[in-house]
């Protein structure tokens, strides 16, 4: 399973596609969308400066590695048969995995696998404040899940 094209969209508007290497919130040289040294795939630096064509193979070099760990993190089983996530749901376990790197340990994520209704899942690890952003991840609206957490940081 590959992030689909609207969970890449969404991606770039709530990271912000930014050609020229800078230094993020946490001192920490960015380039792209959010592609940092820990992405793997480039070493962002002063005065870097990548096309909008190198950053969307960067891009999808990047997202390969973290659609692995949320499938590593989001395939389940029941008896004989694998469940996968749905697309709307990998897409934010994507956007999810993309800000955090926590995917392995996220609560919302194991109460999934336990086949509870994803909805119920993610508001139990959500507080009170953040249940736009669960109720976007399970209409299968990445984008809404991405306007949801930009709303919620102004």
């Amino acid at each position: 399973m590959k992030t689909s094209e609207q969970g890449k969209a969404a991606l770039k508007a709530e990271e912000g596609v930014v050609l020229k290497a800078y230094r993020n919130r946490g001192d920490v040289w960015t380039i792209g969308a959010g592609l940092t040294a820990t992405s793997g795939v480039i070493k962002p630096k002063a005065g870097m400066v990548i096309t909008e064509e190198q950053h969307e193979a960067l891009l999808d070099r990047a997202l390969s590695k973290y659609e692995k760990g949320v499938l590593n993190a989001m395939v389940s089983t029941a008896g004989s048969a694998v469940i996968l996530p749905k697309q709307n749901e990998l897409d934010a376990g994507v956007l999810f995995h993309w800000n955090t790197g926590a995917i392995a340990r996220a609560s919302w994520v194991k109460r999934w696998k336990q086949h509870i209704d994803a909805l119920v899942a993610a508001r139990a690890s959500f507080g009170a404040s953040d249940q736009a952003e669960p109720d976007a991840f399970v209409t299968g609206n990445p984008a809404q899940f991405s306007a949801a957490r930009l709303k919620k940081k102004r």
